[in-house]
């Protein structure tokens, strides 16, 4: 990488066409030191390596943009307490490591399969991968951004019969896409381009019903796109996480809040004397109006600040809807109640979606709290009263119902809060709280069954 002279960038009576000028001659320094530096890697590899400590010290110095990003880089590994001279010591640590990388990505340019297998050490976990592969039913390996992924590809290779798809996206620079493209070749692994569009999802969708492998990078966040922090190596990788899911789970999310302020209100004050929950046609049309642009701006794949903006208004508006139903007056009418703590886990869940917008929660939180919570605790709330209602039954929970409610909303809290409190406890929180919900809705099937395959109790149908 290289910066133009600062010059460049100063002011001038030309304005933006001097900035623009600057700009392209940057992008044409940096294309042509890359062009020569995996030229170089690839012809000369002890040379370039040689000249890794020259290289990298000039590189920290003259480029401000470089130091930003691995500066950034150390501060988030050693944390706030570390010293700026240890921040800029793991940050030239970082860069020399990384020189290293694209020296091996040069040096595999001209290599064989052979060669490039004869750099493995060792391979674990192979009969995982086998054991998956007896199966039959194709193959998707997510691999880590870290290492050489050509070297990984020629071990792969060496194993593997059936036709391997690499899943990729072109980079800017021609000449080493050429270079990479001639290498795969080389090593029998047929290319997937996602900039090709959605015919390469349709050829890799056929690959895995000829039970072939498909190989792509998961944990490569691109612009725009949003990333789950996930725990990995003492530290933390973001995992891109599904847009077509984050758009159904918001879909799911309206559906819900137009239920449950059509019927919540009208249980409470039909189930709980001058209970007086209220509905204020300002404050549905706002809950309603900022979840569908809670939908549109995860439909666009925004994130950051204005994402957060929308889901916490979002969570003033539903907490508002919420207090305005009364719930508090609900607490000795298990059957009501328990629709109002479902509803209550809608702003939690809202809350959490602006935090992970922030960077300051894991978008999972805010999935389980939606689904595990609200829905979950909704479900299991309305089939205890419809099971009721349509068998002739007194319109009141018993023991056994308020049971399943509690185990229901508990599997929710254990899922969403100890992974927010003990990320470490996560695998625990999770077969916990599947523990807890199946035992709720198992409860319930114990229950209800010899009430619901039997006829009504006033002998009128269904």
């Amino acid at each position: 990488m290289t910066e133009i002279p600062g010059s460049l960038t100063a002011a001038s009576p030309f304005g933006g066409q001097d900035r623009a000028w600057a700009a392209k001659a940057r992008a044409a320094a940096a294309a042509f030191w890359v062009r020569a530096f995996f030229m170089a890697a690839e012809h000369a590899p002890g040379a370039v390596t040689a000249a890794r400590g020259a290289l990298c010290r000039g590189a920290f110095r003259c480029s401000s943009s470089l130091r930003r990003g691995t500066r950034a880089n150390a501060r988030r590994m050693l944390g706030p307490a570390a010293s700026p001279r240890q921040v800029d010591a793991l940050g030239r640590r970082i860069l020399s490591s990384f020189y290293l990388a694209c020296c091996d990505i040069g040096r595999s340019f001209s290599a064989s399969r052979e060669q490039l297998f004869a750099r493995v050490e060792a391979i674990e976990g192979d009969e995982h991968y086998q054991a998956a592969r007896a199966a039959g039913k194709g193959l998707i390996v997510v691999t880590a951004h870290m290492g050489s992924f050509e070297v990984g590809m020629a071990a792969l290779r060496d194993r593997e019969r059936a036709k391997i798809h690499v899943v990729f996206r072109r980079d800017p620079f021609e000449r080493f896409e050429r270079l990479r493209s001639g290498l795969r070749r080389r090593l029998g692994v047929e290319e997937a381009p996602v900039d090709d569009g959605w015919t390469v999802w349709m050829r890799l969708r056929d690959a895995l019903l000829a039970d072939e492998v498909i190989v792509l990078q998961g944990d490569r966040v691109m612009p725009g796109q949003k990333g789950e922090p996930v725990p990995f190596l003492g530290g933390t990788i973001r995992l891109p996480a599904g847009l077509g899911i984050q758009v159904a789970l918001d879909v799911v999310l309206i559906i819900l809040a137009v239920m449950a302020g059509r019927v919540i209100p009208m249980f409470t004050n039909n189930g709980v004397t001058g209970a007086n929950a209220t509905r204020r046609p300002h404050v549905e049309r706002w809950a309603l109006g900022l979840l569908l642009a809670l939908l549109a701006a995860d439909a666009l794949a925004l994130e950051g600040t204005p994402l957060s903006i929308v889901a916490l208004a979002a969570c003033g508006v539903h907490a508002l809807r919420w207090w305005l139903w009364q719930p508090w007056k609900t607490r000795q009418v298990p059957l009501v109640w328990v629709l109002h703590v479902a509803y209550l886990w809608v702003p939690i869940h809202l809350a959490l979606s602006a935090l992970a917008g922030l960077g300051l929660a894991a978008p999972s939180a805010a999935a389980h709290a939606l689904t595990v919570g609200a829905v979950g605790g909704l479900i299991i709330g309305m089939m205890t009263r419809t099971a009721r209602g349509h068998t002739a039954r007194p319109l009141r929970a018993d023991r056994y119902d308020t049971a399943c409610y509690v185990l229901v909303l508990l599997a929710a809290v254990v899922r969403v809060a100890l992974p927010l409190v003990a990320p470490a406890q996560t695998l625990a929180a999770v077969l916990c709280s599947a523990a807890l919900w199946s035992a709720g809705f198992g409860l319930y099937a114990i229950r209800y069954w010899p009430i619901l395959s039997r006829p009504r109790l006033d002998g009128r149908p269904g």
